[in-house]
């Protein structure tokens, strides 16, 4: 099976010819197809080192890929699973693994993300086609491009809580696209206000930039005075939301929906958020060196796009589009987290701004150095490191790429049979990946169940009541160097949860501490046979 060390000269090479290629074919007239597929190629190229690396590439994921296995056992949203800040359609995208059986591991959920990042790019790619002109588009996406196939930061690789809501984004501006060159169909304006009521239950981070499109063709309907057009969209708006409280009402889970999903993270949103938007902003941004080679990219099609204007300018379209950017940065920095995966929320719309400059670059030798400037940028940094035998590939892999177990997860597997539920306190979800165990409590991370905010008594009692109804056979305390954030043994560890520490030493055995891993086991079923 194929395999990537951490200096694949030969590979990165390629991938760098081909991105040449790509330039030059963006140049040609006619020649949208073979652009396509070579910008896609490049970018599923480049990123066969990641899918094929089987290791969690960051916290979030294994939180993901932990509630999908629990779906699978318990397909009922926020009554089994908690996703906190994602929600629940990012999640279940990742369940339909099981039509294909086994496991659902890191390199499913690394190629689900590079499945969104392709879908999303096409969607881009036809918008600005809509929007102005193929040529715009060809030029806009490349920065894009690029970027998506060069970068090695595990925040725009790894299957982020983001990925899915820009697929639905994207969708959206398309279908927007479609309404903005006049389509007087009725279907166009109903899918698009589905899909816009879809994104607050992909993450509700999001929902920002889903309103401002909404407003944005609601503008365009009302100009035209198509009032039925109107309420098509309201109706499509409002389908996806009704679905979901029926849903709710169904299995009397909309009290859970209100206190965890919206009230939770309305206080999640605002219990760091101490700096302006502006500081915020820039404190993400200097985290993400690939980012900033991106916003230069953009900003060169900016500038040269600026310059070349000779015409009167849509006044209208450039202030919803800077618009849009303002409220994709606000929708960043609204937690007060300096989380770079957020920046993926920024990756089109600046693109799009981008585009309504690129539409007016009309000498040949201008296109050319727009072409060719955000190649460069990428470029000269690969030839140094390639001259200083730098790394260039983070995610060394062997030919056995099966999901690795570390012996916490093994001395579990010892106990536990595969339909068992695991409970993990702290904040540590490769355990529940590297078992295939599902959870046993709605939270998968217990930081809400530890630190300290106004809801962390109703976590607690959410907690207790969980345990008390699965009665999962494992539970693992795994406050220590193994868990995110929460490290502290002796005042974050369960004992300081005097309702789970009494049901803990009342129905558990501890079995074994495996680096540093307290592990439980039910006592009515110690042994796995």
């Amino acid at each position: 099976m194929v395999s990537f060390d951490e200096y694949p000269i030969i590979y990165w090479t390629l991938g760098y010819v081909l991105a040449a290629v790509l330039v030059l074919v963006c140049l040609r007239p006619k020649s949208n197809q073979l652009f396509l597929f070579l910008g896609l190629l490049l970018i599923a190229a480049m990123r066969l080192p990641i899918v094929v690396f089987n290791y969690e590439l960051n916290p979030d994921e294994s939180q993901i890929i932990s509630h999908a296995l629990t779906l699978r056992q318990n397909p009922i949203f926020w009554q089994s699973v908690d996703g906190t800040t994602i929600g629940p359609i990012d999640i279940y995208l990742l369940t339909l693994v099981k039509i294909f059986g086994g496991n659902i591991d890191y390199s499913i959920a690394h190629a689900a993300a590079l499945g969104c990042s392709l879908v999303s790019l096409l969607f881009f790619f036809l918008s600005i086609r809509n929007f102005f002109n193929e040529s715009t588009a060809k030029l806009t996406i490349l920065p894009v491009v690029l970027f998506l196939a060069f970068t090695q930061e595990t925040d725009f690789i790894h299957y982020t809580s983001e990925q899915v809501p820009l697929v639905l984004l994207t969708a959206s501006l398309w279908l927007s696209s479609v309404i903005h060159k006049g389509n007087t169909l009725k279907w166009p304006v109903f899918l698009l206000g589905l899909i816009l009521g879809m994104i607050p239950f992909a993450k509700l981070q999001a929902s920002l930039q889903a309103v401002y499109l909404g407003m944005g063709v609601f503008i365009i309907l009302l100009q035209r005075h198509q009032i039925k057009s109107i309420f098509t969209l309201i109706l499509g708006g409002i389908y996806f939301p009704i679905l979901v409280f029926t849903f709710l009402i169904s299995f009397g889970l909309l009290p859970s929906f209100i206190e965890f999903y919206i009230k939770g993270n309305l206080v999640y949103a605002s219990s760091g958020n101490t700096k302006n938007v502006f500081s915020q902003f820039v404190d993400i941004l200097i985290l993400s060196p690939d980012f900033l080679k991106y916003l230069s990219s953009i900003c060169v099609l900016i500038l040269v796009g600026a310059f070349s204007i000779r015409k009167s300018l849509d006044k209208w379209l450039l202030g919803f589009l800077f618009g849009w950017v303002l409220v994709s940065i606000y929708a960043i920095t609204k937690s007060g987290n300096p989380f770079v995966h957020y920046l993926n929320l920024l990756l089109y719309p600046l693109a799009l701004l981008g585009a309504f400059f690129v539409y007016y670059i009309q000498k040949p030798s201008l296109k050319i150095a727009t072409a060719f400037i955000p190649f460069l940028i990428w470029s000269v940094f690969f030839i140094p490191q390639t001259l200083k035998k730098k790394p260039l590939n983070l995610y060394v892999s062997t030919t056995n790429h099966t999901l690795q177990q570390s012996e916490v997860a093994k001395k579990i597997l010892e106990y536990a049979r595969p339909d068992d539920m695991l409970v993990v306190w702290g904040w540590a979800c490769r355990y529940y990946v590297e078992t295939q165990l599902a959870e046993g409590t709605a939270e998968n991370h217990t930081e809400r169940c530890i630190y300290e905010h106004p809801m962390k008594p109703n976590y607690r009692k959410r907690f207790i009541a969980d345990m008390l109804r699965n009665r999962p056979a494992v539970f693992i305390d795994a406050v220590g160097k193994n868990s995110v954030w929460v490290q502290d043994t002796t005042t974050q560890g369960h004992q300081n949860f005097p309702e789970l520490k009494d049901f803990i030493a009342s129905n558990y055995t501890l079995k074994a501490t495996v680096d540093e891993v307290k592990i439980y086991i039910l006592n009515e079923r110690s042994v796995k046979k």
